[in-house]
């Protein structure tokens, strides 16, 4: 698979979907366990990206009597996207994993609210 030399605009682009993307998640939540996932497809100057993320937080909701707030106390966290490139005759390429990278950190530092 070849690695994609993106563009400026191809770039700003996918950070804007990658923005995007935190209004578009899907939250689920069991008590312990609240995960948020999201598609989120776009073309940008001939190549069509799919995003796929998933954010995993595990915690427990503080219930101190006398001082609790109710808030979620998260213990653990995984976040992960992958990233779908391809051009218009169907060839596949890999981002920069440095940008790769940086994804997941922006993602790690979504808020979880439960």
């Amino acid at each position: 698979m070849k690695k994609a030399n993106l563009t400026g605009a191809q770039l700003s682009d996918l950070w804007a979907q990658i923005y995007e993307l935190d209004s578009k998640l899907e939250y689920n939540n069991d008590g312990e366990l609240a995960t948020l996932s999201g598609i989120v497809e776009f073309e940008s100057d001939g190549l069509a990206f799919k995003l796929t993320s998933y954010i995993e937080s595990r915690g427990y909701r503080e219930d101190d009597y006398f001082s609790g707030t109710g808030a979620w106390v998260e213990t653990y966290r995984d976040a992960w996207i992958d990233i779908n490139i391809v051009d218009e005759y169907g060839n596949d390429y890999a981002i920069d994993k440095e940008i790769e990278k940086e994804i997941e950190n922006y993602l790690n530092s979504i808020q979880v609210y439960v």
